[in-house]
């Protein structure tokens, strides 16, 4: 990915969440299990650093993380859903207020 289309995406994708992210923030910005969470993390599929009994793992490598295998349409599909779930919470939370 081109550094300018990750900046880009850094600035659309997961904006309500931190720059650095927890592994049960990791799991809702991805909608992921637990023990694929960690099996990424663990498999050095996603960048993290263990601080203590806990990884934090930096957003970038969250919006970077793509399988090798997906192409163009695959990780622009992904990307799609992931932004409509964001909308979906988003307007969910803007309507409970």
């Amino acid at each position: 990915m081109k550094k300018s289309e990750l900046k880009e995406l850094y600035q659309m994708m997961f904006p309500e969440y931190p720059d650095i992210v927890t592994v049960r923030q990791l799991r809702e910005m991805l909608g992921i299990s637990r023990q694929l969470a960690y099996d990424l993390i663990n498999g050095g599929e996603l960048q993290a650093i263990k601080i203590g009994n806990s990884f934090k793992i930096p957003k970038v490598s969250v919006i970077n993380y793509f399988p090798k295998s997906y192409t163009n349409k695959q990780v622009c599909d992904t990307v799609l859903k992931l932004l409509e779930q964001w909308q979906r919470r988003w307007e969910r939370d803007r309507d409970a207020r």
